[in-house]
């Protein structure tokens, strides 16, 4: 998946105290997003993560700032079961490295 690039995939299985679980990447694009920080060049990334039982799936969209490979944003979302899965977020500040 590395360097990223346009329908670029990753997948994997865990095992966890929480019982196995299947995760999976792509890479969905590139474009140009704004949050509170500021303007970014972004590749998107979608994520998501199921429970082997099917009782649990979260689906995670990530904006990574191409230059510095920073997530800028994250929309996250359960799609399926409870959970306290981390809620979605922008960035407010950015410092960029070596400034």
């Amino acid at each position: 998946m590395f360097p990223l690039g346009p329908s670029k995939t990753a997948s994997y299985t865990s095992a966890t105290n929480r019982g196995f679980w299947r995760y999976n990447w792509r890479v969905l694009g590139e474009q140009r997003v704004t949050v509170p920080a500021g303007e970014f060049d972004v590749w998107v990334l979608e994520f998501s993560e199921d429970s082997v039982n099917n009782l649990f799936r979260g689906e995670r969209i990530f904006y990574v700032d191409k230059a510095t490979h920073t997530p800028v944003r994250v929309d996250s979302r359960v799609v399926r079961g409870m959970s306290s899965y981390t809620p979605s977020w922008q960035a407010v500040t950015f410092t960029r490295p070596g400034r």
